[in-house]
């Protein structure tokens, strides 16, 4: 049995992730369990990823299924629309950039109804905007222009 080479690279990069993720939040500052840092989190759920990237490598090493198919449309819309969000949301605003991010990420579906797209991308930018701005208080505009 030959060791399923796409697959180990895969868990292994999120592995790698998870490491990178735990490194950078422990720059911010740990903490303790009774007063967190700001680096609690990052660094927790960094070691969880490291965690399930390391026993993802150990499951599929010797796993004989092909590669799986990747969706190049999909991905590169997805990107695109988090690459696009973040370059706009501190420029133009978070609903602006949020409806954007949906629209274009939808891009990404081979069949999409315009008219679904375009009320989800306005409810989700809403919520977005109720959640983070009034909920959270994140100091961010909800248009900026």
């Amino acid at each position: 049995m030959k060791i399923n080479k796409t697959e180990c690279a895969v868990a292994a990069l999120i592995a790698l992730f998870g490491a990178v993720m735990s490194y950078w939040g422990s720059l911010y500052g740990i903490g303790s369990l009774g007063e967190m840092g700001t680096g609690y989190f990052p660094v927790l759920l960094g070691l969880v990823t490291v965690f399930f990237g390391a026993a993802t490598l150990l499951d599929v090493a010797r796993s004989e299924s092909p590669p799986p198919e990747v969706p190049w449309r999909a991905a590169v819309c997805v990107f695109s629309a988090i690459l696009v969000w973040a370059l706009l949301v501190e420029r133009v605003g978070l609903f602006p950039s949020s409806v954007l991010l949906v629209i274009i990420a939808s891009l990404g579906r081979r069949k999409s109804n315009l008219r679904s797209v375009i009320i989800t991308a306005f409810v989700a930018s809403a919520a977005s905007v109720l959640i983070f701005l009034e909920g959270f208080s994140i100091p961010l505009r909800a248009i900026a222009w």
